[in-house]
């Protein structure tokens, strides 16, 4: 990570829950550290406002650089800090990232395979096995509709985002899966 551009933010990471909890955090960082001047930050926040008061702001596509996306997964990997800056305290990422669904059964288009639960804003991984993919339990992931993704693996220190064009079906996911696969197989410690 190191070398990587400040992190810029507000147009970025309108993806999930998870974006409220990131947006909610930017007033407790010094400006300088996100950078960002006040005044601009304040403008964001007004926006970010409006927008999840009017219920569109969630899931409604996110804006980014693959760099500021994986300094974002970062600071989740990090527990809420990211280049010694807490942008999140350690026990909101904790929460955000469990499963908040327990025994109950998924809705709607979204069908969680048995290991798979949810947390705030991200699919959670709850065991190792089962998945027919390797992880890690404790991994969280999500997937976009267009076909970017990523997943983050506390367990091995990992962050992957996957950033494709791709539209649903079959070979998405087997690009998906793939590149999981030989990520995982990379790893020789």
């Amino acid at each position: 990570m190191r070398g990587m551009r400040s992190l810029v933010v507000g147009v970025v990471f309108a993806f999930s829950s998870a974006t409220v909890a990131w947006a909610a955090a930017l007033p407790s960082a010094p400006p300088e550290h996100v950078g960002l001047s006040a005044e601009r930050l304040a403008r964001i926040g007004a926006v970010l406002t409006a927008e999840i008061e009017r219920g569109q702001f969630p899931g409604g596509g996110g804006v980014a650089t693959a760099g500021d996306y994986a300094r974002f997964l970062q600071m989740l990997l990090n527990g809420g800090q990211l280049d010694g800056v807490r942008l999140l305290s350690r026990t909101t990422v904790s929460y955000m990232t469990s499963d908040h669904l327990g025994e109950m059964k998924s809705a709607g288009t979204v069908a969680l395979t048995p290991p798979v639960g949810f947390g705030l804003g991200f699919a959670v991984r709850k065991e190792a096995g089962l998945a027919g993919l390797p992880g890690s339990a404790g991994e969280y992931y999500w997937a976009g509709a267009a076909g970017t993704g990523f997943w983050v693996d506390p367990k091995e220190g990992l962050i992957c985002i996957f950033m494709t064009q791709a539209a649903p079906g079959a070979p998405r996911r087997y690009d998906r899966q793939l590149f999981k696969q030989l990520v995982y197989q990379a790893i020789n410690d």
